[in-house]
């Protein structure tokens, strides 16, 4: 068997991209080879953006240890021109319904032009889930990135049972309010979070898991000890 090889398939929005594409230059630097999904349109606009942010800053934004490792493929997303992408709700449908459905011809393509380094492991953010079937039904190996704090999917995953258990009050907290137009606007979250860190005990708490986290983030640290524990899961 060849080096890992990850097929890396975000939900199409930026903060499904962008952790994804951080992970991928990670694992691109500890060996692995990755193929980055992405839809046509919004390669074109990404690779539009980055431009824009390395000519603005006046860096290059060719990362030659990492971009021989990743290519960047693309499939149509399902909608026609005039659809509007922003629309969250339409594209999670399509590209349910799209990927899916086009995936195993892609692989078979990939596997094709590297038959040494087949994709050993597709990698997903976990809102296209849907995508697993498919890696499932063809022997590859499949992970799915949650792309925000491990707090939050702690919330997401156990706050009704704490609250159940009586562990956490279910009162307890900092209610957002809605603008007048029914939304959570940034400055109310701001405000919320200036009222929290005037608290010192939650002021100390927070720079102890600040600097829990940088040691854990290091080199021999335990984030490095999970990505080679994760990189050789998916060799085997």
């Amino acid at each position: 068997m060849g080096i890992p090889h990850f097929l890396a398939i975000p939900f199409l929005i930026p903060g499904h991209i962008n952790p994804l594409i951080q992970l991928s230059n990670v694992l691109a630097k500890h060996g692995c080879k990755v193929t980055f999904l992405n839809t046509e349109y919004n390669y074109k606009r990404m690779k539009k953006a980055v431009a824009a942010t390395a000519q603005a800053n006046n860096i290059d934004d060719h990362d030659e240890e990492s971009s021989t490792m990743i290519r960047f493929v693309t499939l149509p997303d399902g909608l026609d021109p005039e659809d509007d992408r922003n629309n969250v709700r339409k594209m999670l449908g399509y590209m349910k319904k799209t990927v899916p459905a086009l995936l195993p011809n892609l692989i078979q393509d990939i596997n094709s032009l590297d038959s040494e380094n087949k994709i050993s492991c597709i990698l997903v953010t976990f809102n296209m889930s849907c995508v697993l079937e498919v890696g499932h039904k063809l022997g590859i190996k499949c992970a799915a990135l949650f792309p925000f704090s491990a707090t939050g999917l702690v919330s997401l995953q156990f706050i009704r049972k704490l609250i159940h258990d009586g562990i956490i009050d279910s009162d307890v907290g900092m209610e957002l309010e809605n603008d007048e137009n029914g939304f959570i606007s940034k400055e109310e979250i701001l405000k919320k979070v200036e009222q929290l860190l005037a608290d010192e005990s939650i002021r100390e708490r927070s720079s102890k898991l600040k600097e829990a986290t940088r040691k854990n983030l290091s080199e021999g640290g335990q984030s490095s000890i999970n990505i080679e524990k994760f990189v050789n899961w998916a060799k085997h």
